[in-house]
């Protein structure tokens, strides 16, 4: 009974947009265009109106009870909503043109003033004729009033007609009812597996790009070895020096260690103000090119570098497999063998290689290094140092 109530509450919020877009186009109809009424004509007339909203209300909210569960009944409501909410916002906008035409000195006299006011003509005097019912002074009724009444309405009849869907649309969507198709198969069960066919379609085509990208991404993979070098105390050496000679000793250790890296074969290789991090294919390579680059540091120091303060490095390498293509410069990989690689660097000592186990068991030659009980990251350190 509480559901049969609120249906014919809905229609009646329906019922209210169709009355208030009875004076639009039938105001011609209802109400003498210039009539003036007095109060004691208001009552009856809104005695009858309500008296037919309750009869059109109760009329089709039964028949809108009875047919709720049904396909028909959704297709009703939806495509009622949609032709009152096109009508309303129509005249609604319509309305305020008019008003804003009547506020805008010389707009009065455009064509389209004219047009609206011949055309929409029923609907302002219905709505001065209703202001004459609530015993509204003639003096007010001007033109201006008569669109601002009636768009007012309108907007509150869109406001109710917004709300009667909502109440009617969900008793169908939300409630998961079977409602009745072609093929006589219960829509509910019709829906659920609509949605497991679609679920299912795209775990799929999920599954296939997981699988696609993956076999791509198997193809980029590659064992690499990382190799960080970085200038011990570079802030410091620099500090009254002339910027002259920092500069031409910087740029000079860059060209040293660059050919070292040619000469080693390094896959690539990217720089820092003070440091570098390269790439090697072979452990053995990048080990060599970090020794050699130690080893040349003294000479460096002695006949290139016109520095007060001698060069100092730190050294670390690291090995892993990690996904990597020629297209792809150095600083824009990212991976953890990388860090563990910078991380060796900075816990090394002053002219020193910390190499982790993975990169010590590739070696075929391991002359000089020996583990000094140190751990980097879970990896064991071994330890190559330059000869005093």
């Amino acid at each position: 009974m509480g559901q049969l109530v609120q249906t014919i509450t809905v229609w009646m919020a329906f019922g209210i947009a169709l009355s208030a877009l009875l004076p639009v186009f039938l105001g011609n109809v209802l109400a003498a265009p210039g009539a003036a009424h007095g109060a004691g004509h208001l009552g009856p007339i809104a005695a009858t109106w309500a008296a037919s909203l309750l009869a059109f209300g109760v009329a089709a909210g039964a028949a809108s009870h009875k047919l709720r569960d049904t396909k028909l009944h959704r297709k009703l409501v939806t495509w009622l909503t949609k032709g009152l909410n096109l009508a309303l916002l129509l005249v609604i906008v319509v309305c305020a043109a008019r008003v804003v035409f009547d506020l805008v000195p010389g707009f009065g006299d455009l064509a389209i003033v004219g047009f609206l006011d011949r055309a929409f003509a029923p609907a302002w005097n219905a709505s001065r004729d209703l202001l004459g019912h609530m015993g509204v002074s003639r003096s007010v009724q001007g033109v201006l009033t008569a669109p601002i009444l009636l768009g007012g309405l309108l907007i509150f009849a869109r406001q109710a007609v917004n709300w009667g869907a909502a109440r009617l649309l969900p008793s169908v969507e939300d409630r998961g009812v079977d409602v009745p198709r072609r093929s006589g198969r219960p829509g509910k069960h019709r829906d659920e597996e609509a949605e497991r066919r679609a679920h299912s379609a795209s775990r799929k085509v999920a599954v296939a790009s997981y699988a696609e990208a993956k076999a791509l991404l198997s193809t980029t993979q590659m064992e690499l070895t990382f190799l960080a070098m970085d200038v011990v105390g570079s802030t410091r050496i620099k500090q009254g020096e002339d910027p002259y000679i920092i500069e031409q000793a910087f740029a000079d250790y860059r060209k040293q260690v660059e050919r070292m890296l040619r000469r080693h074969g390094a896959y690539k290789q990217t720089w820092t103000p003070d440091g570098q991090m390269a790439a090697f294919r072979s452990a053995q390579s990048a080990v060599d090119c970090g020794r050699d680059v130690l080893l040349a540091l003294p000479d460096f120091n002695r006949n290139v570098s016109k520095m007060r303060s001698p060069f100092k490095l730190r050294v670390g390498a690291n090995s892993g497999v990690v996904s990597c293509d020629d297209d792809i410069p150095m600083e824009e990989m990212s991976d953890f063998t990388i860090d563990v690689a910078g991380h060796m660097q900075k816990h090394a000592d002053e002219d020193a290689m910390w190499i982790a186990r993975e990169v010590y068991e590739q070696l075929a030659d391991k002359t000089g290094f020996a583990t000094n009980g140190e751990e980097v990251d879970g990896r064991k350190v071994y330890v190559w140092k330059r000869p005093t």
